[in-house]
């Protein structure tokens, strides 16, 4: 008789075991955002974060967000003609990471403006002048700068969690570099 209740309570703590487990996968599914609620917010919120803004007088930065890729442009007014640098970055090649573990640097000529390194598997690189002449570097594996206003990091460090979750619902590998 007792080791049928024995039994009955394993099986009792087994139900209750699989009952809690399925609830926090069916709570943690319904809580996250989609992909398009991802984009969404990026394209209405971290975007500003991220771009608009000048270092001196010479460099304008801003980034484009759409459902496939992360661009992000460099006006340059210092070279003779005015060149566009564009770094072009699909969600999947992010390397993903936790927004904690990410390094930050900060630039040489402002030092009111810091930056996120992303890795990345791969991306496009190209500059355009104003003439329309265009150069192509396809770059495999290297680092993606994110350039930010100092006063921001807040704001920042929610658009680089957006982007990281975007590139893991993209299918995006796990930045696994210890060192």
């Amino acid at each position: 008789m007792e080791s049928l209740l024995n039994h009955n309570k394993d099986k009792m703590r087994n139900l209750k075991t699989i009952f809690v487990l399925s609830a926090i996968l069916i709570a943690n599914s319904a809580f996250s955002q989609t992909k398009a609620e991802t984009i969404e917010w990026l394209k209405t919120n971290g975007k500003d974060f991220l771009t608009a803004f000048y270092c001196g007088n010479s460099e304008k930065y801003y980034i484009e967000i759409t459902d496939d890729v992360l661009t992000i442009i460099v006006y340059d007014k210092t070279v003779g003609t005015p060149t566009h640098y564009y770094s072009n970055l699909k969600w999947n090649n992010i390397l993903y990471q936790d927004v904690s573990s990410v390094s930050k640097s900060q630039s040489n000529d402002c030092p009111q403006i810091k930056l996120f390194v992303i890795k990345a598997q791969e991306y496009n690189e190209y500059s355009m002048e104003k003439g329309g002449k265009k150069s192509d570097v396809k770059v495999e594996k290297g680092n993606i700068y994110l350039r930010y206003d100092a006063e921001k990091e807040e704001d920042v460090k929610r658009t680089l969690k957006a982007i990281m979750h975007l590139a893991k619902l993209s299918g995006a590998k796990e930045n696994k570099q210890t060192f």
